[in-house]
C-alpha cells in the first residue's frame, strides 16, 4: 500500500476506496477453487488483500483479519470493516510476538475463521513469517495457503512494497486455496520453521499451478460477481 501521511488523508481514501469499489463489485467475478469446509487459518499475501471477499463466502465460519496498527493499517481496516470483515488490530514486535494473537486464537478456537497476511506489514514481498504459524499451534487450526490470480490487465497492480492487486473494470479472478496445513501444539522452534518453509512452498505451488487454473475455470465459465 502507499504510505499516508496523516488521519485526514486515511479518512479521505477509505471512503474514496470504498465508493469506487462499491462501483467495481458490478464488474468483478470470483471463483474459489478447493475451498475448505472446515473453519481455518488463512495465509494470504499482502498484495492478495482482495481475496477476502472469497473467503468470506466459503460457509466455513465467520471472518475475521489481523490488521498492524500502521497507517497503511488504518485505511484497510476502515474498507475491511465495510465490506462485514471482523478486524483485530494488531502490532508486531521485534521477538516476532504478535499483540491481538489471543483474541484471534479464541475466535478460531470457537468455530470462526482468521485471515493473515503472512509477508506482512513491511514485507519482504512474498515471503512468509513465522507468525501466522505460531498462531495456529496455539489454535489447533489449520492452516490454508491462499492465492488470487488474474492474467487480465485489469487486476492493477498498485505502486508499493506489496504491490497490492486491485481489479479495474471487468475482472475475473480465480482464489485458490491449498492443502490444509497443520502444526502440533508442542512443535519445537525448529518444527516451527519447517512449517514455516511448508507454507512458504504452498504458497508458491498456488502461483505455479494458478494460469491453468484459470484457463479451466474460464472454460466452463464458473464465475459469480463478488460484493466489495
Amino acid at each position: 500500500m502507499v504510505r499516508l501521511s496523516n488521519e485526514a488523508t486515511v479518512q479521505f481514501f477509505g471512503s474514496a476506496i470504498y465508493g469506487i469499489f462499491s462501483i467495481q463489485r458490478l464488474m468483478t467475478e470470483m471463483v474459489p477453487i478447493n475451498a475448505p469446509k472446515e473453519n481455518c487459518l488463512y495465509a494470504i499475501w499482502h498484495a492478495n488483500l482482495l481475496s477476502v471477499h472469497c473467503l468470506k463466502d466459503n460457509n466455513n465460519g465467520p471472518l475475521n483479519i489481523m490488521i498492524s496498527h500502521s497507517r497503511d493499517g488504518k485505511i484497510v481496516t476502515k474498507i475491511t470493516e465495510k465490506w462485514g470483515i471482523k478486524v483485530i488490530r494488531a502490532s508486531y514486535h521485534r521477538k516476532g510476538n504478535i499483540s491481538g494473537s489471543k483474541e484471534l486464537v479464541e475466535k478460531l478456537k470457537n468455530g470462526e475463521c482468521g485471515a493473515m497476511m503472512v509477508d506482512g506489514p513491511r514485507g519482504p514481498k512474498e515471503v512468509v513469517k513465522d507468525g501466522i504459524i505460531k498462531l495456529a499451534k496455539m489454535s489447533g487450526k489449520p492452516i490454508v495457503p491462499t492465492y488470487m490470480y488474474s492474467p487480465q490487465k485489469t487486476l492493477l497492480k498498485l505502486p508499493g512494497w506489496d504491490r497490492m492487486r486491485v481489479p479495474f473494470t471487468i475482472t475475473k479472478i480465480v482464489v485458490l486455496h491449498g492443502e490444509p496445513i497443520y502444526v502440533d501444539e508442542n512443535a519445537s522452534p525448529e518444527e516451527v520453521e519447517e512449517k514455516r518453509l511448508e507454507v512458504q512452498k504452498s504458497m508458491e505451488q498456488l502461483k505455479e499451478i494458478a494460469p491453468q487454473k484459470f484457463k479451466e475455470v474460464f472454460r466452463f465459465g464458473l464465475w459469480k460477481r463478488k460484493n466489495f
